[in-house]
């Protein structure tokens, strides 16, 4: 359903993305398998075409040792849609260098949002104080949320940020 229906605000979206899911889809044309990435067009678009249908998605586990971090935010505790949600994939060596992140936030944009170059700035370094202010700052900027009943895009901006935040800070914690 919450694939389907193609939300940018549905739970389980930003978790797939960073664990870089394939979704397999059947139809009387026979199969195809779609990265999750490509498979989401904009809100309650995918590109399912008619007598399509979703059967399996797909998740390679990281054989790695590996950090993972989820947080939605909602109006309130049950059953909420979503005003956003950040979901987090890393992993660090033994000096505590960051060696491969994945980050995709939900209810930023007309689909799940990721942004590489996020990524590129913070893989291969030691997390500080300074570079995760650095890294927030840029994804308040870059994000670009709409106005709706359950929040303001300039709430949605700072709380990017502010997730962004407290996962690393955790991440520094491991």
């Amino acid at each position: 359903g919450n694939i389907c229906i193609a939300s940018p605000a549905a739970d389980c979206l930003p978790p797939l993305y960073v664990l870089h899911a394939v979704v397999r889809v059947d139809g009387m044309a026979g199969s195809r398998e779609v990265a999750v990435d490509d498979f989401f067009l904009g809100p309650g678009r995918t590109v399912l075409q008619p007598g399509e249908i979703v059967t399996e998605v797909t998740i390679t586990l990281p054989t790695s040792s590996i950090y993972t971090w989820y947080r939605k935010v909602g109006k309130r505790r049950a059953m909420a849609i979503a005003v956003a949600s950040l979901a987090v994939l890393a992993s660090k060596d033994a000096a505590g260098r960051l060696i491969s992140l994945r980050l995709a936030w939900g209810s930023m944009g007309p689909t799940i949002v990721t942004m590489p170059q996020i990524e590129q700035l913070l893989t291969g370094r030691i997390l500080t104080t300074g570079l995760i202010r650095e890294a927030a700052s840029q994804v308040a900027a870059a994000v670009q949320p709409i106005d709706d009943l359950r929040a303001t895009a300039s709430y949605r901006q700072r709380l990017a940020g502010n997730m962004l935040v407290s996962a690393l800070q955790d991440l520094q914690e491991k």
